[in-house]
Order: C-alpha cells, then structure tokens, then sequence
C-alpha cells in the first residue's frame, strides 16, 4: 500500500513537471515571436556656434541676360551658320558665342519685299499728283494776273465813265472767279503734297520692317537659349535666343538675417567651385536684399566676379566662403540631416523620432514629433520649435522606425 501511494504520488509529480515544461516551452516560443528591436543611433540636441568663415553654395548666372526677340513676324527663313570646334558649318546653337551686330536669323523677305515695292508705287503717283496739283496752280495763277489786269483797266475805265456798269462788274465776276479758281488749285496741291509725304512714310516702314526681319544681336555674349528653328512662324515680339553677357557673371546665394547684417557692399570674398579644383576666384557684394525671401526667409546676396577668360559657366554652382565676425553669429539649436523625415500630416512639413523610456513595459520607444527647421549649417539643420532641450534625436535609423517601435540604441 506504502509503495502504491509512493508510485501515484511520483506519477502526479511527474504531470506537472512534464505540464510546466510544456507552457515553459510555449512561452519561450511566444518570446521567440516578437519582433526584434530596431537598431537605431541617438544624438542630443547641440548648439552650432560657427566659426570665422560661413560657406554658402551659389549658383552662378550671367552680369546680364537679353532675351532677342522679333521686331516684325514672319517665316524664319535661315539661321546664321559658323564653323564649329570641328570644322563643320552648322546653324547657330546654345553655348555658341556672339558679337555684337551680327545678324542670328532672317525672316522671309519676300511679303516686306512686296510692302516696299507697293510703297514705292504710291510714291510714284503722289508724286504725279503733285505734279498735276502745280500745273493746275501754275494755270491759276496765270488766269488770276490776267483777271486781276482786266480789272484793274476796267476799273480805271469805269471811273472814267468810258465802261459801262455791266461790262465792269463782268470784269470784277472773273476776278473773283479766278481767285476762287488758285486758291482750290492751291488746296489740291496741298493734299497732293500730303498724299506723297505720307506714301513716303509707308515706304520708309516698309523699309525698317525690312530691315526689322533680321534679327541683329545688341551686345556680344553667349547664346544660353534657342527658341526657333528654321522655317519657324513667329509674331511681334517673338523671343528667338537669350544672349548672356559672361565677362563679367554673378553668385547668388541665400543668408539667413543673424549673418546677413554683418556683410557690406564693396566687401571682397573668395570663391571655389568642383569644376575647376585648385582654382580660387575673387569678388565683390555688389547686392544684399533689402528684404527676406517670404517662403525661405533668407536674403538673396550677389557677389560679381570678373570672368574674362569665360571659366566660369552660368549653372555652376560655386563655394562661398564668406567672413563674418563670430560675436554676430547666433547659436541656433542643430541636429543632423539625417535624423529629418517628411512629416505624415503635413507634405511641406517634416518631423524627426525621439526615445522616450517606457517604465511600464521597461523599453525604449520611438515617438514620432514634429518640428520647425531653420537654416542649414553643413550637415546640420536648425530646429526652431517642436523639440525640448534633453530630446534624444534618432540620428541613424530614422526612416524605418514607427511612432511606437521598440528601439535598441547602438553606439
């Protein structure tokens, strides 16, 4: 009986620690399940206090731009040609330099051909016609002197009571008839006089339109944009190339206001660009903004720089090395770029991850915050609101977290 009892008893011992291992097991796989913890790099927030040098990247653009459009329209009939860097002849194309007065293109010349040789035909006769006017004046004036010596004789006749009544007031009709008579020859003349002068004016814009359908470059520069091509229709005003003038070409860039008030126009700055390494370029502030762009808050700078030698492309971007007094220079709050993801709500917006501990299920998460970006500083941005100042950012792994994610901080 002792033995019976001792049996069961181990059989009842033996249950629950085969049971207990099963949800031992059970448990061990569930853990087994769980997603693993996202590896991700933290950084707090910082100040960036500069240096003695801020670098900027510009953009380079031409000292002056001219759009050459058409005066009068038409047909582009040709386009100028020169000889290539390989020796081809070739129509005019962008990059090509120009100099000034040489005609681009022509339009067709056959309809202002057409409005000159009608010009000239209207020239012609009112040039007739004032001919015909001055032989009519010339006939009048003959008729009214000897309308006017009649008179007269019949004048003294009549005074002398050897003309009678009628055969004088007969002689005083045909003067006055005869007066009436130049003085509408004189008219005529006057309206032939004007259809002339203004044939002549019409043949004078038929000529300048002529000479309007060739389109004459102003200045000398470098073709940066063609619009026509031959056999083209274009109007009045048609743009056809813009011609850059590159001896002289400008860096714009854009300077937040803290650094903004320390630079002055005149003030010498040394420039570099990756196109043409080892190779410095000096210039002048020629222009500082009055006013802050609205969307970026910055104020647009202009350094010229001389560019005799053509190195210097418009569409180059150029290093800006600009001195600034560091006692001016403000301490904004940074972070990396790369802790920067677009923001879920809004699509101009961005946002960044921040640990938060979570003392419940003793593991740390992701949270997912808005923010307010400032200027760039190399690799580092500005934030102006959204972050308090012991955040822990998410520098490296911000792009595959969610708001939430259980997180491992890696060194």
């Amino acid at each position: 009986m002792k033995n019976f009892f001792q049996h069961k008893c181990f059989t009842q011992t033996g249950m629950i620690l085969f049971l207990s291992l099963i949800i031992l097991s059970g448990c061990s796989k569930k853990r087994e399940e769980k997603p693993p913890l996202v590896p991700v790099q933290i950084q707090s927030l910082s100040e960036y206090k500069g240096d003695d040098v801020a670098r900027y990247s510009a953009n380079i653009i031409p000292a002056t731009t001219v759009p050459l459009s058409f005066k009068v329209g038409g047909y582009v009939d040709s386009i100028v040609k020169i000889r290539g860097v390989d020796g081809r002849v070739r129509d005019l194309q962008e990059g090509d330099k120009i100099t000034r007065g040489m005609v681009l293109a022509r339009l067709r010349k056959t309809d202002y051909q057409a409005k000159i040789n009608q010009a000239q035909s209207l020239v012609t006769q009112a040039k007739s016609g004032v001919e015909a006017s001055m032989a009519q004046v010339a006939q009048a004036q003959a008729g009214l002197n000897k309308a006017e010596k009649d008179y007269h004789r019949a004048e003294n006749l009549y005074n002398s009571k050897s003309l009678t009544k009628p055969d004088y007031d007969a002689a005083k009709a045909q003067l006055e008839a005869s007066r009436a008579k130049y003085d509408e020859a004189q008219a005529g003349l006057g309206v032939a006089q004007g259809r002339l002068e203004g044939a002549k004016a019409q043949l004078q814009e038929a000529r300048i339109a002529l000479n309007d359908s060739n389109l004459t470059s102003p200045l000398s520069g470098v073709i940066i944009k063609k619009m026509i091509e031959q056999g083209s229709l274009v109007g009045t005003g048609t743009p056809g190339f813009v011609l850059a003038d590159t001896q002289t070409v400008k860096a714009v860039f854009g300077m937040p206001d803290s650094l903004v008030q320390v630079l002055s126009l005149g003030q010498s700055q040394v420039l570099l660009t990756e196109s043409l390494p080892g190779k410095v370029f000096q210039g002048k502030i020629t222009q500082i903004s009055p006013a802050a762009d609205p969307s970026s808050r910055v104020f647009d700078v202009e350094i010229s720089i001389p560019n005799p030698k053509g190195l210097l492309k418009a569409g180059m971007i150029a290093s800006v090395n600009l001195s600034t007094d560091p006692k001016m220079t403000a301490y904004p709050t940074v972070i990396p770029l790369s802790a920067v993801v677009r923001s879920k709500n809004n699509p101009e917006g961005y946002a960044v991850y921040v640990l938060e501990n979570n003392e419940d299920e003793g593991k740390t998460v992701a949270r997912y915050r808005e923010v307010t970006l400032g200027d760039t500083y190399g690799n580092m941005i500005a934030v102006t609101g959204g972050l308090a100042d012991n955040d822990k950012v998410i520098i490296s792994g911000a792009t595959i977290v969610q708001d939430g994610d259980a997180v491992q901080v890696r060194p």
